[in-house]
């Protein structure tokens, strides 16, 4: 009898736990785990890779996935060469605009930082999608591949950073930086 009791508690237990998981799913906004699309307006650049969106009425810090942009300031307060032209970059093309951002299913939520991961596309005059910025900013030499990490675009931003040292557009030019972070 007790063997018996042992059992059927374990199961009843167990199939509560896989009950409740299932709940959670299911209630969850699927934004959590889908790769959909927000809408979303660049306020404030803080630097090439880095801005301040205004996403469903709250203010998130948001980096840009798949490219690192040069710094404007390093641990050693130095300023990487070209920083300060991707940072005007972005904010020509990007700033006070509408734009749609999306998260990818392979990268985290937020890095180490707590800022949001994620892609940003410029939004068209009739509210469909647009260019993609990181990958703007990519091929027209203000960004280098972040390659720590795969994402969904890997292999479109890997093209588009050889198109732009091989055009030696930005950063990649000879009278810039020639392709390095310091003069």
């Amino acid at each position: 009898m007790f063997f018996k009791f042992t059992i059927l508690h374990f199961f009843s237990r167990r199939l509560i736990r896989i009950w409740r998981t299932l709940l959670i799913i299911f209630l969850l906004p699927s934004s959590v785990f889908s790769s959909e699309l927000q809408e979303g307006n660049i306020i404030h650049v803080v630097d090439g890779d880095t801005a301040y969106i205004k996403i469903n009425k709250t203010i998130e810090r948001v980096r840009f996935l798949g490219i690192d942009t040069p710094e404007l300031h390093d641990k050693k307060n130095k300023p990487q060469c070209f920083g300060k032209e991707a940072k005007k970059e972005l904010q020509r093309i990007g700033k006070g605009k509408n734009v749609f951002v999306q998260k990818d299913t392979i990268q985290p939520n937020r890095d180490a930082y707590g800022r949001l991961l994620r892609f940003v596309y410029l939004q068209q005059n009739d509210g469909s999608q647009g260019l993609l910025l990181n990958n703007e900013l990519l091929k027209n030499g203000y960004a280098y591949r972040f390659a720590k990490y795969a994402n969904k675009y890997t292999k479109l931003l890997t093209e588009s950073e050889k198109l732009a040292q091989k055009e030696k557009r930005g950063l990649w030019s000879p009278r810039t930086c020639n392709g390095k972070r310091y003069k």
